[in-house]
C-alpha cells in the first residue's frame, strides 16, 4: 500500500482518530510521508491544523519547508498564535519555533535583565 492509499484510507476515518496518524507523519524523515501530511493538515478540505506543521516545523525536510514558505500567511498566523500560548513558553523561552517569526531566545527587553544589570554581570564572571 503506498502513502497516497495509506491517506485515502486514514481520510475514511473520523478526525480525532486521523490526527495522530497524520501528526507521526510529519515527524518521519521522508517526503513522500510529510508531504502527504502537510496537505492533510493544511491543504484545501483538510484538517485545518497548520499549528501542527508548526509544532513539527524542525522535523520537517527542505521540500516540505517550502510548502510552508509558498504558504507564509497561513502558516504566519498559526506560529503568533502558537506564540501566544502560555503552555508552549519555558523559562523565558519558547519551547518550539518558527525561524521566521520567533527569535531562537527573547531579546534583552523580555528576559527580565538588561545587558548592564547586576544579573548579567554576575554571569558574564563581572561584579554587580
Amino acid at each position: 500500500m503506498g502513502v497516497a492509499d495509506t491517506f485515502s484510507l486514514l481520510a475514511t476515518l473520523p478526525v480525532e482518530q486521523r490526527l495522530p496518524y497524520v501528526e507521526a507523519a510529519l515527524r518521519e524523515p521522508f517526503v513522500e510521508l510529510q508531504s502527504a501530511a502537510f496537505e492533510a493538515l493544511s491543504g484545501p478540505g483538510g484538517l485545518g491544523r497548520p499549528d501542527l506543521v508548526i509544532q513539527h516545523y524542525s522535523d520537517l525536510t527542505a521540500e516540505v519547508r517550502l510548502k510552508v514558505a509558498s504558504r507564509e500567511p497561513l502558516f504566519r498566523a498559526a506560529a503568533m498564535e502558537e506564540l501566544r500560548s502560555p503552555k508552549e513558553w519555558s523559562a523565558g523561552r519558547p519551547t518550539r519555533c518558527w525561524p521566521r517569526c520567533v527569535p531562537a531566545r527573547p531579546p534583552p527587553c523580555c528576559s527580565g535583565a538588561s545587558p548592564t544589570s547586576p544579573r548579567r554581570a554576575r554571569k558574564r564572571g563581572g561584579h554587580a
